[in-house]
């Protein structure tokens, strides 16, 4: 099912996978908000992968889209994978808000997945401002930085080990 929803003109979200759906599992997109997720099988594992894009901050619209998601995120299943371009470091208020009411935590590390760009010249003044969040039982194994892949950013790849032992709970 392919369903395009308009985002503002920030760029649009998405999530796939080759892992089968969880049964009866959680997917959807919250329009106008960058935010798209659905609920896969890893063995007998349901985990929610969620793909993110928040506005720059001040002076566009990133506040109050980070309030609106913070009404809508608790009511995704758990345990969750969050990942994306969040236009915020990782010491930010946006980025600690949403940690916060998704219930995950912000892999460590700085990774400089965005160059500022003048007039077609890419200067040295990087931003971390792509994230993976994970649920508390989840286990980074390793992350880092992968190519730009037709992107003004690079791709950020995380190895990431799901214990068997996380129960799926709905908030």
């Amino acid at each position: 099912m392919t369903e395009a929803i308009s985002f503002q003109g920030v760029g649009g979200v998405a999530v796939l996978s080759r892992l089968p759906l969880a049964q009866g599992s959680s997917r959807g997109c919250l329009a106008k908000n960058g935010t798209a997720w659905l609920c896969i099988k890893l063995g007998k594992q349901a985990v929610t992968i969620a793909s993110i894009h928040l506005h720059w901050p001040y002076p566009f619209s990133q506040y109050q889209q980070v309030s609106n998601l913070e009404m809508k995120l608790p009511n995704i299943m758990q345990p969750m994978i969050l990942a994306g371009d969040f236009n915020a470091v990782p010491w930010s208020h946006s980025v600690n808000r949403l940690a916060k009411v998704s219930q995950t935590r912000v892999t460590p590390g700085l990774r400089f997945s965005f160059y500022l760009n003048m007039m077609g010249t890419i200067l040295p003044i990087g931003l971390p401002i792509d994230h993976v969040f994970v649920s508390k039982d989840f286990v980074v194994k390793s992350i880092e930085l992968g190519p730009r892949a037709g992107s003004d950013h690079y791709s950020v790849l995380a190895n990431i080990a799901v214990p068997t032992r996380v129960i799926q709970k709905k908030h």
